[in-house]
């Protein structure tokens, strides 16, 4: 939902959950995703 532009209140509201709680899942999520990323492309350059 926030990628598709809805803001951290209203995925909050929908979901039931603070708009903090909302933010902090997108930062832990993105931490992740950028983690995979580092890792995939430094594999690849190994090669």
């Amino acid at each position: 939902m926030y990628p598709e532009g809805l803001g951290c209140r209203v995925v909050g509201r929908i979901l039931g959950f603070s708009n903090v709680a909302i933010l902090n899942w997108i930062r832990f999520f993105g931490e992740i995703a950028k983690n995979k990323i580092k890792k995939s492309t430094s594999a690849f350059f190994r090669h």
